[in-house]
């Protein structure tokens, strides 16, 4: 009686999951996302395409969204498997309120066939939704993991003691437990201001990386308020940071640092968006101790550059622009450009270098100049196809972008970048080929990049945590060459990342996916030459990205 009991329990839990979508966000990770991203790139729908995560509200007065989900769905006699395996649309008795839950599972097998290593990875916890009459929303989302990693991963988090977008690693037996908390609480005006309160990650951007604000490091407490008039959607975002080393796992003593942002995007035209991004990195505790959360970059519509420097303050300020174009019937071009130092007269060296590149009289490649810059462009139902895409993709970023004077106002979080996981001073290439059919998904991925690493008592430009200045300061500082940094100084690496993948689509109210996949990672330097295959499968309900292509 009681077996029977939980079954109805778990499997109404599993039928009410189809009613989380409507006042809510889609996951990162979500199936829907890449179906979502040829509906909102066609030429005649007018989309913010570039601010993540999607709200589901958004995206039904975009297009109807139910009708990608829904045509995934098995035909069936039983109303039992119509409902546990199928994506449920009809929300009609939940217009009023509702709170529903289900399970979440990560559990992944594989050999590691280099080092003839096996390796598992396990996850387990929760979702739970709620909302009232679609503008107040309430997310909860908790896991659990403990799990075993390649050669290079478990090298990365020995050194750094963070798993890859999941928080602190505590050691353990089998390998590294962790464990994730994320939330948010959602009020939405229905017109023009939505606000948000909660613990998780924001990504803009239209590429597969983003050099502005990315998903890659941990999930961090935030603020938000959007605003949406005319053409145009304004995003304020406060958050607060934690620098979690020399805790040694105590994370009640990581310092706090703070961070405020801005993002506007315009949408010019149906196939034109202009967006304009700019970001203030400080820490809590100054040379006093009392500085804590600075309310002169509470107002939403200043330039922060302007107020550092009225303020005399020390603080990291970045800026940047994003912009997409959809060309053709079936191609979109973007890119991205981010300030992070831009000293005129130092990039019209850098230029007179490049035409002449003889002369030794022109001092080149100054350490103040931090920027990054990405192109990028994707193409849905290749060679007419349909459902087959392409996407690619190259990032620059020049040494010492994202890093500051002061280690605690780098542009990161709990260990890891907050844009692009190689951190800085290095060049890639990521390319993709993906296939849907049905509820099958196939995925290829190849990905090349140079990168200029570090040796024992130098600093290249790669480590942003590295604090960077021209002359030693307290805190152990390097100095950096004044003039003559190019791309990938230091150790020049080259990295080469290929992952070939198949999923089926199992429950799409829990995302719930069945994969199968082999990757190869080859890394190359003068030093150091690693060759990692890796072969798994995989069941899980994953909300969330996790890079390990690094």
């Amino acid at each position: 009686m009681k077996r029977k009991l939980l079954l109805f329990v778990f499997i109404h839990l599993w039928v009410l999951c189809s009613v989380y979508a409507q006042p809510f966000n889609i996951a990162p990770q979500h199936y829907s996302n890449l179906l979502i991203d040829q509906k909102i790139n066609d030429k005649n729908i007018s989309f913010y395409s570039s601010i993540k995560p999607y709200n589901y509200c958004e995206l039904q007065r975009a297009f109807n969204y139910d009708s990608i989900a829904g045509k995934i769905n098995i035909v069936s006699k039983s109303k039992f498997l119509r409902a546990l395996l199928n994506y449920n649309s009809d929300t009609s008795s939940y217009k009023t309120a509702s709170v529903i839950a289900f399970p979440r599972m990560e559990l992944q097998g594989g050999k590691d066939l280099s080092s003839e290593k096996n390796l598992l990875e396990t996850g387990i916890g929760f979702s739970l939704r709620g909302h009232v009459k679609n503008r107040l929303a309430v997310s909860v989302d908790y896991i659990s993991g403990n799990s075993s990693y390649q050669n290079y991963l478990d090298s990365s988090i020995n050194q750094s003691h963070i798993i890859p977008g999941q928080g602190y690693a505590h050691a353990t037996d089998l390998g590294y437990c962790n464990r994730n908390l994320d939330f948010y609480i959602n009020y939405s005006t229905k017109k023009y201001f939505d606000f948000e309160l909660g613990k998780g990650r924001h990504f803009w951007g239209d590429g597969y990386r983003s050099l502005l604000l990315s998903d890659n490091a941990n999930s961090y407490l935030y603020f938000k308020i959007t605003t949406t008039i005319w053409k145009i959607k304004y995003v304020n975002l406060y958050t607060n940071f934690k620098d979690i080393r020399n805790t040694d796992g105590d994370l009640s003593k990581a310092p706090d640092k703070y961070g405020a942002f801005h993002y506007l995007s315009w949408n010019v035209s149906k196939r034109i968006n202009f967006s304009f991004f700019e970001s203030i990195i400080w820490q809590a505790k100054d040379s006093s101790d009392t500085r804590g959360f600075d309310v002169d970059y509470l107002n939403p519509i200043i330039f922060y550059r302007p107020v550092e420097f009225s303020l005399n303050s020390p603080d990291n300020a970045l800026m940047g622009f994003n912009l997409s174009v959809k060309a053709f019937r079936k191609q979109l071009f973007y890119g991205q450009l981010l300030l992070d130092d831009f000293i005129t007269a130092e990039v019209r060296k850098g230029f007179s270098h490049q035409i002449h590149p003889n002369d030794t009289t022109i001092q080149y490649g100054s350490w103040m100049n931090k920027q990054a810059f990405q192109l990028g462009l994707k193409s849905f139902d290749l060679f007419g196809i349909h459902d087959l895409n392409f996407q690619t993709e190259y990032n620059y970023v020049r040494p010492y972008t994202y890093s500051h004077r002061y280690i605690y106002e780098s542009y990161t979080n709990f260990g890891q970048p907050l844009a692009h996981p190689l951190g800085a001073n290095f060049w890639e290439s990521v390319s993709f080929l993906r296939y849907y059919f049905n509820r099958f998904f196939i995925e290829a991925k190849f990905l090349y990049a140079k990168i200029g690493y570090d040796s024992t008592g130098t600093h290249f430009g790669q480590n942003i945590f590295q604090p960077t200045f021209d002359a030693p300061i307290p805190g152990g500082n390097i100095v950096v060459n004044e003039y003559k940094n190019t791309i990938a100084q230091g150790i020049r690496t080259t990295l080469k990342y290929e992952d070939i993948n198949i999923s089926y689509l199992i429950s799409p109210d829990m995302n719930l996916m069945l994969t199968i996949g082999l990757t190869l990672r080859q890394q190359q330097s003068a030093i150091k030459n690693t060759d990692n295959s890796f072969v798994y499968i995989a069941l899980r309900t994953s909300l969330f990205r996790h890079y390990s292509d690094f």
